[in-house]
């Protein structure tokens, strides 16, 4: 299948004699099963060009949340369906985006040549790698480029969404950049769109990945049956079956949310850092004022949404 949805592909006009620089390659940290490239320099080009440029880029913003309004990530979290769940994601998204397909998503929606001209070069920006020679990009967003994050927004909006909505209407999702949960009804259902999804996003020049795409079973005290997977993890949430209370204070087991895994790993990190152990010129004043300043970050992110706490 063709991606026609990303619009019919206009010749850019205009020239400028401003460039972005070369970036270099950096190891980016969190995600152990690839290697970003790009640069903490990509896309330098005249200040005052690119601060117009990213503020245009607001323009183009699509919801990354196609069945509700846009929400903070624990309120996304909120609306997850207790079913059979797709848990999907891209295998190096940002680093396999085509350039041709990304530009007609923007075409669509950018009318300034100037612009679409600044983001084509940033795209083609090439990368210094560690050895210092100077490698070509012909695919990909640069890692930590001022609207790297809208454009694959943008990428999937035409890639994904629209495709969902259109071809799959009865299945609801969400999706958090390439991070993306679809609730089924069956496991027919599941696997018939995981191999949907697999054609369109080839089509697409994207790839699933093997090994962190998967149909999870909702297990729970009212669901019973066994499967390989029966959790998974959502914007930092980890969804299997806990133990919960109703309002009449029953305990039962239910598929609910929870503070992820790796969350926790974090936060251990950062507590055990902090060498609170050793702090034994603190009060209890003291060491609550500083570790008080973590905490508060925290709970906004982890707090379930519905409880008192």
């Amino acid at each position: 299948m063709e991606p026609d949805e990303f619009g019919e592909l206009y010749a850019i006009r205009g020239s400028s004699g401003i460039d972005p620089k070369r970036s270099r390659r950096v190891q980016a940290t969190g995600d152990p099963y690839r290697r970003r490239s790009g640069g903490a320099n990509d896309g330098q080009v005249d200040s005052g060009s690119k601060a117009g440029t990213a503020f245009s880029s607001q323009l183009i913003w699509v919801s990354s949340t196609t069945k509700c309004p846009p929400r903070s990530g624990a309120g996304a979290t909120a609306l997850l369906a207790i079913r059979l769940v797709l848990d999907m994601d891209m295998k190096a998204f940002f680093d396999t985006l085509d350039h041709d397909l990304m530009m007609r998503a923007v075409e669509k929606h950018i009318p300034e040549s100037w612009i679409r001209l600044y983001i084509r070069r940033w795209l083609a920006c090439p990368v210094i790698v560690a050895d210092g020679q100077c490698q070509p990009r012909d695919r990909g967003t640069p890692q930590g480029g001022v609207i790297s994050p809208i454009l694959a927004n943008l990428y999937l909006h035409y890639a994904f969404d629209s495709w969902m909505n259109k071809h799959f209407p009865q299945v609801p999702f969400e999706r958090y950049a390439d991070d993306i949960v679809c609730h089924c009804r069956t496991e027919s259902e599941g696997k018939a769109l995981l191999e949907a999804l697999q054609v369109r996003l080839t089509a697409c020049r994207l790839q699933l990945h093997p090994e962190k795409t998967r149909l999870v079973y909702c297990k729970d005290g009212r669901r019973t049956g066994h499967a390989e997977h029966t959790r998974f993890d959502f914007l930092g949430f980890s969804f299997h079956a806990r133990t919960v209370q109703d309002r009449q204070g029953k305990l039962f087991s239910g598929f609910n949310p929870g503070v992820g895994r790796k969350a926790l790993k974090r936060m251990g990190e950062v507590l055990r850092g902090m060498k609170i152990a050793r702090a034994t010129g603190m009060d209890l004043r003291q060491l609550a004022k500083r570790i008080n300043s973590r905490v508060r970050g925290w709970t906004p992110s982890v707090r379930i949404v519905g409880t008192p706490y």
